[in-house]
Order: structure tokens, then C-alpha cells, then sequence
């Protein structure tokens, strides 16, 4: 019966509309009558994305169709939208001018291309919204290269659009958006922190919680079985199975002049007793002054100089003289072992970089709270126990542990690879508290 009372309002408002009448005032109930004929208005929306909104919803209108749901719709969500910042979320990248000029707008049959027109607009608003929220916004930002995420996009389109598809039948646009963010302990510390520090806006801390609460969402949306977090101003890697943390340790990375990029990649292999391929950079800048001055260095650092062909050149037949930062036609390469810069383990990762995770000869740099010293790749406290959680078969850590030298190395396919993000969330949460730390790389200004 409501249903039926409330139609018949809204027809007789707009037939007011017909006989001259203003209907509501605009400054009254916050109702607009639109005449026929005014322009449409020109805003750019993700047209692929809405298309099929409307496909599933029977190309019916879903905000401005002659019903009680569709107005309560309207004003949950600008309420939604009102109270975005407490999300970490701009409410103007969601046409919030448009919602909030239009939320109360009727509409004349005669007027069915701007009822489209605008109910296009706020279903684009709303699907954005709910995907920012569902899985962060403005990852790119964050992120250098992300080979995850593309294999995702539609997938999370469609989730959303069922998801709000759903929530139509009840108009509570708030539930909606609410079911879409985590429901971890880790994101509700940091949702609090950010509600708490909202009088804050653009102090650092505030947008320490803007973007890793945003990181936090898209790390969290993709329900892995299995996957790995490097968090770079931390210094720490977790290992999660299901969303909850089975390993953490410390790991050392990037010094801020050779910064450890922010990817997402996979893990496909793990190696054994690996070679450490000295990056060209590093071979001229650092190594070959030393061996220019002290060619014994290169026995010592268990070194060997191949050339093109991957032949081993001996270090007595280098007229180290004829050699420079611009002219080195040679790889430098460290022999496998315990005294190898890898250690005795090393990560693949499928990322365009020369950047992997490996164990390291270097222990004590783990007793410092300041873990900042390598070229770009990730050093860990605990390779063995990564590893054993990423494969079937538990490794021989004895033999791994003898600290052999001179072996072959060896290759161990993953049985699935194993996404690997590395990230940058200046602000964590353990235990229900907020842990913050310094912008290491002073990338949030």
C-alpha cells in the first residue's frame, strides 16, 4: 500500500509540473522538477561498466524509476558519499556535484532521456565508489608496476554490480558499501585511526592512514589461498594462507639512493645454492675500482669474470687497466655458497626487475632497527621457513645449514606461484594498536 501512495505522490507532483506549478521548492523538501528539453548534461562515464549494470537490470532505471526504493537510494547514497573522508576516499571523484544538485530530483515521462541520462551518472558514482572501496583506490599511485591486479579487473567489475543489484531491493545504499571492505581486526584499527585522526587532513600521519588503508583493501580483495607482503617502511614480510599471517620477519631492503621498487609479481621458482649475477651497474661502480686497485679481491670475494659466451676469464689474463665505467665487456658472477651475497637461497619473482628475495650472508644487519642497506633486492631473516610454506615437500634445511661451497645450483618450481606484493604502508596495525613509520623513501609529502 505504501509502495502504491508514494507512486501516486510522485505523479501528482509532477503533474503539478504540467499545470505550471513549481512542485516542491528546491529549498523545502531539497525536490527539483526538470522541464522537458533541457540540455543533457556532459559528464564522462565508464560506459562498459554501466552498459552491463543496465544489462543485468533489465535496461530499467535503478535511481529515478517511479518507486519508494529508488528516492531512498538516492539519498543513501549522497549520505554515503557525505562521509566518504572517513574511508580515505575523495567524494568528488564520484560526480558528488551532480548527486548532490540532482539526489532530489522528479521526473515527467517526456523527460525519460535526462531520467537516463542522470541515472547513468549515479550508478557510475556508485559502482566507482564501491569498487574504490572494494579494493583501494588509486593503486597505480602506490604501485610501480602491478602484474596482479589486470587478471582481476572483470572479475571485480561483476562483483560489484551483483553486489548492488542486490542492494537495491532493500534501497539502503549504506549496506551496500559497508559489506565491501574487509572485515579484518587490521583494517578496523586503521579505519578507527583514520576516523579518529579526520580533524587532521594532510598531516603526515592522516596520510599515512589514507594510503595504506587503500593498499590494505586491494592487498585483502583478491582471497588468495596463499601470498606474501613485503611492507617496505616497515622492513618486515608476512606470509599469509587465507588472510591470516603464518610467518613474519624481518627483511633488509633498498637504501634510499637504490630503492627497492613497489610491485606485485608471482613467485614461481625457488633456487638453491644460486650464483649472484652481479648487475652491470654495480660491477663498474663498486667492484671494479676495488679490482682495478686489488686484483686479489676477486679470489677472495670468490668471484669470477666471464665474458659473452659465459666463459670463465682468469683473473691473471685482466689488464685491469684497459677497463672502466664506460668500457667493461664482462659479467662479473659470486660462486655459490654460504659466503655468496644470496646465501644459499634465492626467490624468483616474475617482475621486469632485478629484484628478488634471498637469504644473505649478512645476519647481523637483522639486529638493527634501521634495515636499509642493499642495492634494491629483499634480504630475509628467514628463508627457510618461507620456503618450507610455499612448497609440498619440506626442504633439507641440514644440508642447507652446512654452509657448503662450490655447489650447483638448484632450481624448485613452485607447485602454484605465489603472489608477492611489495608494498609501502607507512602505517600498520598489530594487535589492535597503529604502529607508524618514517617515509623512508619520501614518497608521501
Amino acid at each position: 500500500m505504501d509502495g502504491i501512495v508514494n507512486t501516486l505522490l510522485y505523479l501528482f507532483l509532477s503533474l503539478l509540473g504540467l499545470s505550471g506549478d513549481g512542485g516542491y521548492d528546491a529549498g523545502n523538501k531539497g525536490m527539483n522538477h526538470y522541464v522537458s528539453g533541457r540540455q543533457p548534461i556532459d559528464i564522462s562515464v565508464n560506459e562498459a561498466m554501466v552498459n552491463r549494470f543496465y544489462s543485468l537490470n533489465h535496461q530499467q532505471l535503478y535511481w529515478f524509476s517511479l518507486d519508494k526504493g529508488a528516492i531512498l537510494r538516492r539519498q543513501s547514497f549522497k549520505n554515503c558519499l557525505d562521509s566518504s573522508s572517513y574511508l580515505g576516499l575523495d567524494k568528488m571523484k564520484y560526480h558528488y556535484r551532480e548527486i548532490s544538485e540532482h539526489t532530489g530530483d522528479l521526473y515527467l515521462p517526456e523527460d525519460s532521456l535526462r531520467s537516463r541520462q542522470m541515472d547513468r551518472i549515479f550508478t557510475d558514482a556508485a559502482l566507482m565508489f564501491g569498487l574504490d572501496i572494494y579494493r583501494g583506490a588509486e593503486i597505480g599511485k602506490w604501485m610501480n608496476t602491478d602484474d596482479i591486479s589486470s587478471s582481476f579487473y572483470l572479475q571485480d567489475e561483476s562483483y560489484i554490480i551483483t553486489q548492488m543489484l542486490e542492494a537495491g531491493k532493500s534501497g539502503n545504499m549504506d549496506l551496500f558499501l559497508s559489506s565491501l571492505e574487509p572485515r579484518d581486526s587490521g583494517y578496523k584499527s586503521l579505519s578507527s585511526a583514520l576516523k579518529n585522526d579526520i580533524d587532521s587532513a594532510g598531516s603526515p600521519g592522516y596520510l599515512f592512514l589514507i594510503s595504506s588503508i587503500n593498499q590494505f583493501r586491494w592487498l585483502h580483495h583478491f582471497n588468495f589461498e596463499k601470498f606474501v607482503v613485503v611492507n617496505i617502511p616497515s622492513a618486515t614480510l608476512c606470509y599469509y594462507e587465507f588472510d591470516s599471517v603464518r610467518l613474519k620477519m624481518k627483511v633488509v631492503l633498498g637504501k634510499p639512493s637504490t630503492r627497492t621498487p613497489r610491485f606485485s609479481a608471482y613467485c614461481d621458482q625457488i633456487i638453491l645454492f644460486p650464483y649472484w649475477n652481479v648487475p652491470h651497474s654495480i660491477a663498474v661502480n663498486e667492484y671494479l675500482p676495488m679490482f682495478k686497485r686489488m686484483p686479489g679481491l676477486v679470489t677472495s670475494l670468490n668471484m669470477q669474470i666471464l665474458d659473452d659466451h659465459g666463459n670463465i676469464i682468469p683473473e691473471d689474463n685482466m689488464n685491469w687497466s684497459l677497463y672502466s665505467k664506460v668500457y667493461f665487456p664482462y659479467r662479473l658472477r659470486q660462486s655459490t655458497g654460504c659466503d655468496n651475497a644470496l646465501g644459499v637461497m634465492k626467490f624468483n619473482l616474475t617482475s621486469p626487475y632485478d629484484v628478488y628475495m634471498h637469504d644473505t650472508n649478512m645476519k647481523p644487519a637483522f639486529n638493527s632497527d634501521y634495515r636499509f642497506y642493499s642495492h634494491g633486492c629483499i634480504r630475509l631473516e628467514k628463508p627457510f621457513e618461507l620456503a618450507n610454506y610455499m612448497l609440498d615437500t619440506p626442504l633439507d634445511t641440514n644440508i642447507l645449514n652446512k654452509g657448503l661451497k662450490e655447489q650447483n645450483p638448484k632450481s624448485i618450481s613452485l607447485p602454484r606461484k605465489i603472489p608477492v606484493f611489495i608494498v609501502y604502508m607507512c602505517a600498520e596495525a598489530t594487535g589492535g594498536q597503529v604502529k607508524f613509520y618514517p617515509d623512508i623513501y619520501k614518497l608521501l609529502k
